[in-house]
């Protein structure tokens, strides 16, 4: 897995680049202290804010890149550890990653979803080492 943790990384450095197509990368500014990030969506865009002219929910009509080759092994490796049942395969996925302190609350975004959907942890930052 960390293989896929790298090329994260390098897709992340793509995006602050703005060399990822479309809306696959966002880093929108801080709303207060602890509340920063960047996302990368692939295969469907998600609005994930709501109000000031937002509304929540997927937009199809958003261009957002395909899932990249990092994020395919690794559905294929839940799969075939049975971590992942061969009927749920995505074909779409949020990253979230976020710098020492920050977070976003606790929250639901399941009623958008006509489907399941798995939420994968892939690295825990401790001081300057990656535990994977």
């Amino acid at each position: 897995m960390y293989t896929q943790v790298k090329d994260l990384h390098a897709l992340l450095a793509a995006g602050d680049a703005r060399q990822l197509p479309g809306d696959t990368y966002a880093k929108p500014p801080r709303s207060k202290a602890g509340n920063g990030r960047a996302t990368m969506q692939f295969g469907c865009s998600y609005e994930y804010r709501e109000g000031k002219g937002f509304e929540s929910g997927i937009k199809p009509a958003r261009s957002v890149g395909e899932m990249p080759l990092c994020l395919q092994a690794l559905v294929q490796r839940l799969v075939a550890t049975g971590v992942l049942p061969k009927a749920l395969v995505p074909d779409s996925a949020i990253v979230n990653a976020y710098a020492a302190g920050d977070c976003i609350p606790p929250h639901g975004n399941m009623f958008y979803f006509q489907s399941s959907f798995v939420v994968l942890g892939t690295a825990i930052y401790v001081g300057a080492k990656v535990l994977v």
